[in-house]
């Protein structure tokens, strides 16, 4: 049930209202319909029900009744509907139970004798319809029916979404499915459950889908079509009429086309049918509108029906035509040289290298660098060698890059080329090897040789951006305040100005850096439309740190989600491994840590799988973190024969996380907080105040308040923003033993959305409170800390472990709580269920006691937090 919860719940909410006849759903094959109302009826069962169901194939169109048959007699006459009605309700009104629960799978192939019964049983309340319809198939007389009816409700059944695809496979899988992965998979389905299960099961009986060595399914090879996906898309095919079929054979071989382009092909009308149908779907690119196949799957099944000679006649077709604008449209080079390598001719240089500039603003570098490679030697130039440099570097290549960066240092002849060719090279050593120093050395290098100011000013800003990873965040804050100017190229301002973000982040100003962030964001997602530029998900990346590191981790969430989905979309490497990162960042800040251990491994993969040394490191740690508090096996998953050590301070100190909680969690505290506090001295000497302050408040949660509440304290003034203040507030409630402060701590670290800081906040209250015997407020605080756990996925940290369990509720203090929930008075409770008014106002001192209030009109949030409402 999977992306189904809610839809289930809803049809279920509708079975128990006494004014509603039915539910339908709608949805197009392979959706999830019949897998839907299968588990409908079980539920429905399961609360009393009786239940019937229906599978109306094809077949029954044409026999009148036939899908009733099992419950009609034998000799039934189908031309007396009457009849017919009173024989089906003698049999239904047999058995003196709630009305029946009547399913038909596949409702728009009844036929007419079928629809008229079961209208005449709605009519008379003997059944409650669930029904399933696809709605291209719907016949007139099922319209009317349905249509005719508001005590019908429906629900419209989409495909899943990427994030419930991901789930989905998942749980099929048992373990963590890589990012590239689930995209590959849901974009090759649209979401449709039928088609992902097919091409799933096809994948991994083919060792195309395979579990890495660290658990993490990973798909190595290009998706095939099993053969019962095959035949359902073929029979579709064989439906279309000769144009549309000549539609789908273009945009099978050539991909998207302008729907300007189709029209000579087949007219308006046609295509406007197609869309209706779901063969083809459009949207707009700029001023045109795009047309292409609905299910990539499509595209592998025409094409394989294609003969080679009948492949060539449409792609040189399709040349001619583009050849015939005079490649006006930048994305037509792309195209054109494409079209003319499949039709086995030779493309000019120049084409050539437009087509891998289109490639890269698109960010889809093994295209640039599969292009490049097509130059003959004499046609390589310094631009096609810093796109050449960049597209390895943004595909993990660092050592490839850096060796055609110092062979285009060689090539320039001016200060512009020299800056440009640095700021790319220093970018890669930075934030790719990892190694900042080194790149601050080489642009220290480059800066003494230039004499233009504005290009002075842009190196300036580029040693600022470095100097903030490598630990000397005020510095290069400084450098680029200095030096950013507003005429500056959109590359190096924005690049310099997202670093910015972090920095302020760093240094405790969290409220500027969120935003500045936000304004950044905006502003990179436009610039990436204008000009070429780095993914504009990597202001994301670093908006969301900010949003963590101010306290705002809802948002910090959505921020990362957002940007995670376009890197992964777009191939855009390196931003979406730490985009991932900062999702389980904020995961474990939030205390969800089987969340944050799903995302910590995809991280981690992608950061192996491309050589990023520095998010490898944070990653990794944060996993062990997980897997220890999850108690569940872990190893150091870096190999360290073919990664590159990092030299970065980024988030200084936190790689640390893994291995402090691997002690903590076998009972070595002690080792546990100095290996903590000596990793926030790291952080401290950093200047990353905000990982210092995270790292310290470890040291509280294993114990150690007394010992870091002084340096929190500072740390709570430096830095602002609500996550600082209530960090600051938790370590003198742990060090002072006081059960108002660690309340109040929690209230805030509540709020933040850090459930589980704020759990262990008010378990320490209410051990204090325990053991003062202030019972009432303790068992207050043992309800907060129930509420607060219920959606931190079942972890057990030593915070937790010493708490005495609340009380729970019996069956009577449970029943009467909810009955004077609702306002009753004791006397109106004591008569409802035959009781004294003494009995019930003892009960009710008892319920407050354990619920940790002290009225009744607190009741009714107390049971809903004990449920977890």
């Amino acid at each position: 049930m999977t992306g189904r919860v809610n839809e289930l719940s809803r049809m279920l909410s509708h079975l128990a209202r006494r004014h509603t006849d039915g539910v339908v759903i709608y949805g197009g094959e392979g959706v999830g319909k019949t897998r839907l109302v299968k588990e409908f009826a079980h539920q429905a069962v399961r609360q009393g029900y009786r239940c019937d169901r229906i599978y109306a194939n094809p077949l029954y169109r044409t026999i009148p009744l036939g899908a009733f048959s099992h419950i009609l007699p034998v000799n039934f006459d189908p031309a007396n509907p009457l009849a017919v009605f009173h024989s089906v309700a003698a049999t239904i009104q047999e058995k003196r139970r709630p009305r029946l629960v009547l399913v038909v799978d596949d409702l728009h192939n009844l036929d007419s004798a079928s629809i008229i019964l079961l209208t005449q049983l709605l009519d008379a309340g003997f059944i409650f319809l669930v029904g399933t319809i696809r709605p291209s198939q719907t016949s007139l007389e099922v319209r009317r029916m349905l249509d005719s009816r508001e005590s019908i409700s429906r629900i419209y059944l989409s495909a899943l979404d990427q994030e419930a695809t991901a789930e989905v496979l998942s749980r099929a899988l048992a373990g963590v499915v890589d990012g590239r992965t689930v995209f590959e998979l849901h974009k090759a389905s649209n979401g449709n459950m039928l088609f992902l299960h097919e091409l799933t099961d096809q994948a991994v009986s083919e060792r195309k889908l395979i579990r890495e060595r660290d658990d993490i399914w990973h798909l190595r090879a290009a998706l095939t079509v099993p053969q019962r996906l095959h035949e359902l898309v073929a029979r579709r095919i064989e439906d279309a009429c000769p144009e549309q079929r000549d539609v789908l054979n273009l945009l099978a071989l050539s991909g998207p086309t302008s729907v300007k382009d189709l029209e000579p092909i087949a007219g308006p009308a046609i295509l406007i049918q197609m869309e209706d149908e779901r063969l083809i779907e459009t949207q707009s690119s700029g001023r045109r509108l795009i047309a292409d196949l609905t299910h990539p799957i499509y595209r592998e099944v025409i094409t394989r029906r294609l003969s080679e000679l009948q492949a060539r006649e449409i792609l040189q077709n399709r040349l001619s035509t583009l050849e015939s604008y005079g490649s006006r449209r930048s994305e037509d080079s792309l195209m054109i040289v494409s079209l003319k390598l499949a039709t086995g001719q030779q493309a000019e240089p120049e084409l050539i290298f437009r087509a891998a500039e289109f490639a890269r603003f698109g960010h889809d570098y093994e295209r640039v660098i599969s292009l490049l490679a097509l130059l003959p030697p004499g046609e390589v130039s310094l631009k096609s060698q810093l796109l050449l440099g960049e597209a390895l570097y943004e595909s993990g290549e660092f050592q490839k890059a850096d060796a055609i960066f110092l062979d285009a240092l060689d090539r320039c002849r001016s200060d512009e080329e020299r800056v440009a060719v640095t700021i790319e090279r220093t970018q890669c050593l930075s934030w790719g090897t990892a190694v900042p120093d080194r790149g601050i050395r080489s642009n220290c290098e480059i800066l003494q040789k230039v004499t233009v100011p504005e290009l002075r000013r842009s190196l300036r800003v580029n040693e600022g951006a470095m100097r903030i990873l490598a630990g000397e965040p005020r510095l290069g804050l400084q450098l680029i305040r200095d030096n950013l100017s507003a005429g500056m190229h959109d590359r190096i301002a924005l690049y310099g100005t997202g670093l910015t973000v972090i920095g302020l982040a760093a240094v405790g100003a969290s409220e500027e850096a969120v935003q500045l962030g936000k304004k950044i964001s905006v502003r990179h997602k436009e610039a990436s439309q204008k000009v070429v530029i780095q993914h504009f998900s990597a202001a994301l990346s670093a908006l969301s740190l900010a949003y963590m590191a101010y306290g705002d981790l809802k948002e910090a969430r959505s921020t990362a989600t957002e940007g995670y989905t376009r890197a992964i979309a777009e191939k855009a490497v390196q931003p979406s491994a730490w985009l991932a990162f900062d999702r389980a960042r904020c995961e474990w800040l939030a205390g969800r840590t089987r969340t944050a251990s799903l995302w910590f491994a995809r991280s981690l993969f992608m950061a192996k799988s491309n050589n990023l040394a520095l998010v490898a490191g944070l990653a990794e740690s944060g996993l062990r973190a997980c897997k220890a508090l999850l108690n569940e096996p872990s190893h150091n998953t870096v190999d360290s024969e073919k990664s590159v050590q990092s030299q970065a301070l980024f988030l200084a100190g936190e790689t640390a996380l893994g291995e402090a909680w691997v002690l903590a969690t076998a009972g070595s505290m002690r080792a546990a907080r100095s290996l903590l506090l000596d990793a926030a001295c790291q952080a401290r000497s950093a200047e990353f105040f905000t990982s210092e302050m995270l790292l310290l408040t470890e040291v509280v949660r294993l114990g150690g308040a007394e010992q870091v509440v002084d340096r929190m304290a500072q740390l709570g003034d430096v830095c602002d923003g609500p996550f600082a203040h209530a960090r600051k507030e938790l370590a003198m409630g742990m060090a002072k033993a006081d059960p108002e402060v660690l309340l109040s701590s929690s209230a805030s670290l509540e709020n933040i959305g850090a459930k589980l800081l704020a759990a262990e906040a008010a378990a320490a209250a209410a051990r204090i409170l325990q053991r003062r015997n202030k019972v009432d407020v303790s068992a207050y605080a043992v309800q907060t800390v129930a509420r607060l756990t219920a959606h931190c996925e079942y972890a057990a940290t030593p915070g937790l472990s010493l708490l005495d369990s609340p009380q729970p509720l019996t069956d009577r203090e449970l029943e009467i709580a909810y009955i004077a929930s609702r306002g009753s008075s004791s006397r109106e409770i004591a008569e409802t269920l035959a009781l004294s008014v003494r009995t019930v106002d003892n009960h009710l001192h008892r319920v407050y006691g354990k619920l940790g209030i002290t009225s009744r009109r607190q009741i009714a949030p107390a049971l809903r937090a004990m449920d977890g409402l």
